[in-house]
Formats: structure tokens, C-alpha cells, sequence
């Protein structure tokens, strides 16, 4: 059984049993972490992409095929379980990708695309072709887009309505969160939350629920992202929520991590102060989760995946610094299951460290 973490691929992952392969998408390539017979250890079992910033990566459902998503190469394909891959980019006349999804409609695969700047690809042929969905840079809002000083966004993340396969949910950083119902074709731009977002997320369990992490924290919405509430104040712990993740058909499970406060904060420190926290009850109440992880995690947790079988579930999370937390109990115990790989970053931009400053490595002293 495999799962796979990274910053914008895929977040859910449902198996007949515990995964005991996980792939991690790294600032070097795509690192692979085996669990031993016993499942209580892990370790590195390979590497494969080596040079390549993975952002994204996702199984394709029916054959198991692995794409991978990169900063400024595009698209890549493995048909041997990661072994060799294809760049497969025919169409994406933008190759810098910050996330990728997949949906099944009618027994076809849909492989979605995400870009900076922010446009968005579909292909129905395992990444052979791109078409551009030109439709969401076409909303009235898309003239205002941009990144910090940077006069453009990224489309952060896709996720989908898990019963009806046209209907796309579009983070956009900075511009907004965006529905389709359509598969694409047109969208409607949500409003009443902050536009930095960051991803949103409806649970099987309960469709017309949507859940959304943005710069100041996250919304929650019974109707399919017509209205919003908001649903994280100081006791949530995380000022920048990031990664979340939803139990597929337990829809009150919502776990999130992310730094302390906002990034111009941990840029001058050179330290996010990270945190995972969970909510068992739809947002309502949140408490950090700490038996087992560092005492201090000083980078930013920037990917987080659930993988769910028949009576249990496990959440993997992973940082900057390339370190990988696993809990395989909802989250009440975590172990350290990979330290010191390549970075897990979003992106290139990670945070700077003043000049001088060692800031010490999560659960190291200094």
C-alpha cells in the first residue's frame, strides 16, 4: 500500500490496509520511505527525480501510474512505480506547477494542473496533453492577482465536490477561492473570507460542507461555499494555517498545521514556531497535538496527508527542514518517522534566517 506527501499533490489516500510506502516530495527529487514488517519503523528505500523541485505528486486511481508536479519542468509521468519517468508536458505552455489533483468522471481520469502564474490544465490522457481552463483567469477579480511584490499568483490547490466530479473548488494565492460547476469551464468567485487561500476541502460524509484555510485562519461553510463562517481564533494555536486535512466520512475530523504567525514574522526571526491542531468537532473547538513530536518545531510544516482504511486512519506531516511526523491514531501520538531529508517546500521561496542567526533544528538544544 502507498501514500504520498506533498506540498500541493494529493491529501487523501484510501487503502485496504496501512500504507507501508510513503513518497516524499522534496526540493531534491522524490525520496521514497519504507515501514518495516513489523510497521514500526521506517526507512529510506530509494530516490528517484533527483535535482527536480517536487511540489506535487499524485496516483492516478485506476492504474496506479505516479505524476509528478515541478518548479520549471513541468510534468512528470512513472508507469514502473517511480523507477523512470516522462516528462509529459505537451500543451503547458507554463511549467512551473504548484499543485496537481485527479478526479474520475464517467471512468476517465481528469488530471488537473495548477501554475504560477496562476492558470489552470486538464489533461484525459495521463498528462499526453494539457488544454488551459482559461476560464478562471477570466473572472472579473484575476486583474488584481499578485503575490507579495510579485505582480502575479499561484493556483495553490484543487480539490473536488466527492460526488460530483465537475464541480472544482481553486485556491488561488493571492486572489481568492473560486468554484466551477462545470468541470472548469466558468467559475464563480467565492466570497466573505480573506483572498489569500490556501486550499479548501469538502468531505465525502457531508458534500455540501467545505472547509478552507486561509492567511487568517479557517472558514467553514454548510452550503457549498455560498456563505462562511469563520472558524479559528488565538486558541486554534496556528496564525498561518497552510495544510489541512479532512477525514473522508467523519467531517467534524480536521486536522491543520502551519507557523505561528504570518510569514513576514518568521522571515526576521528565521523561526515559524509550528504547530499541528485538530479539531473532533467541525471547527467548533481546536487543540494543539504534541505527544511525540518535538517540543519546538522551528520550520514551517508546509505538507500534510491523511491515508484512511477500514478502522483507522494515519496523518502524515512534513517540513521545511525535511523532517516527516507520522500518527497513526487520529493524531493523539506522533513519531518521527524521517529526519534530515531535502527540503518539503512549496516553493523556492522559503524563509530567510537573519544573518548569524543558528536557529536550531526541531527537537535539537540551542
Amino acid at each position: 500500500m502507498r501514500s504520498c506527501i506533498s506540498p500541493g499533490g494529493q491529501t487523501l489516500f484510501e487503502t485496504s490496509a496501512p500504507a507501508d510506502e510513503i513518497l516524499v516530495a522534496t526540493e531534491d527529487g522524490i525520496v521514497f520511505l519504507t515501514c518495516s514488517a513489523a510497521g514500526d519503523t521506517w526507512q529510506e528505500s530509494g530516490r528517484s527525480l533527483a535535482g527536480e523541485r517536487v511540489s506535487s505528486i499524485v496516483i492516478e486511481p485506476g492504474s496506479g501510474i505516479l505524476v509528478a508536479g515541478t518548479h520549471e519542468h513541468g510534468v512528470f509521468v512513472s508507469e514502473d512505480d517511480g523507477r523512470t519517468w516522462a516528462q509529459r508536458n505537451r500543451g503547458l505552455d507554463i511549467q512551473t506547477l504548484y499543485c496537481m489533483a485527479s478526479s474520475n468522471a464517467g471512468g476517465r481520469t481528469r488530471l488537473y494542473a495548477g501554475t504560477e502564474p496562476a492558470r489552470l490544465y486538464v489533461s484525459e490522457d495521463l498528462g499526453e496533453s494539457w488544454v488551459e481552463l482559461a476560464g478562471l483567469r477570466e473572472v472579473p477579480s484575476a486583474a488584481q492577482w499578485n503575490f507579495n511584490a510579485i505582480a502575479y499568483a499561484h493556483t495553490k490547490h484543487i480539490s473536488f465536490d466527492p460526488h460530483s466530479p465537475d464541480t472544482l473548488y481553486v485556491s488561488v494565492e493571492v486572489g481568492g477561492a473560486y468554484r466551477s460547476q462545470d468541470a472548469g469551464r466558468s467559475w464563480q468567485q467565492l466570497e466573505g473570507m480573506d483572498p489569500d487561500v490556501h486550499r479548501m476541502v469538502s468531505p465525502r460524509g457531508k458534500p455540501d460542507r467545505v472547509y478552507l484555510s486561509c492567511r487568517d485562519g479557517i472558514w467553514g461553510s454548510q452550503d457549498r461555499g455560498d456563505h462562511w463562517e469563520h472558524l479559528t481564533d488565538s486558541s486554534a494555536r496556528v496564525g498561518y494555517p497552510d495544510v489541512m486535512v479532512v477525514h473522508p466520512d467523519e467531517p467534524e475530523l480536521v486536522i491543520i498545521a502551519g507557523a505561528y504567525a504570518l510569514p513576514r514574522a518568521w522571515r526576521q526571526t528565521g523561526d515559524c514556531d509550528s504547530a499541528i491542531v485538530r479539531s473532533c468537532d467541525g471547527g467548533q473547538t481546536w487543540a494543539q497535538v504534541q505527544n511525540g513530536l518535538p517540543s519546538h518545531i522551528s520550520a514551517n510544516i508546509e505538507a500534510m496527508t491523511l491515508n484512511v482504511w477500514p478502522g483507522g486512519c494515519a496523518v502524515t506531516a512534513a517540513s521545511l527542514d525535511g523532517d516527516v511526523f507520522s500518527s497513526t491514531d487520529r493524531g493523539d501520538r506522533w513519531t518521527v518517522i524521517a529526519s534530515g531529508l531535502p527540503s518539503i517546500a512549496k516553493n523556492g521561496r522559503v524563509y530567510a534566517r537573519p544573518a548569524g542567526m543558528d536557529v536550531a533544528r526541531p527537537g535539537s538544544v540551542g
